[in-house]
């Protein structure tokens, strides 16, 4: 059950999500499918394209986008940009780059306990 308190509402949905795998572009990718659509990854976890319930591409990366956005090892000051091309469902073709910079080491706690993570901040010149 999924806990939805964001600005979508209030309240729990259960979400099935089915995994699988396909060809995409001539290469062996992982599907994960809910009701909503399909995501199409890479083996190394880059995402490639999401597809609607009917199975038509809403959006396409090339080269495809990092999934996660993150580059290992973290060290605090660490800077990187990512570019892409990504296709929309009506052909048209927008240019994508995402900077990101690693801003601090922070302990975060949560009911689980406390943690020590990395805070990291994404920027898009088109705001996505």
């Amino acid at each position: 059950m999924e806990n939805n308190t964001g600005s979508y509402g209030k309240g729990n949905r259960e979400v099935k999500v089915s995994v699988g795998e396909r060809t995409w572009g001539g290469a062996d990718v992982v599907t994960y499918s809910t009701s909503q659509g399909t995501n199409l990854f890479r083996r190394n976890s880059r995402l490639v394209a999401i597809l609607s319930p009917a199975d038509k591409p809403i959006v396409t990366w090339d080269p495809p986008e990092d999934g996660h956005g993150l580059r290992f090892p973290l060290t605090v000051g660490k800077t990187w940009t990512e570019s892409a091309r990504m296709t929309l469902a009506n052909g048209k073709v927008v240019p994508h780059q995402n900077s990101c910079r690693v801003e601090a080491r922070e302990e975060v706690k949560v009911p689980a306990g406390a943690f020590m993570t990395f805070k990291v901040r994404c920027t898009s010149p088109r705001g996505l």
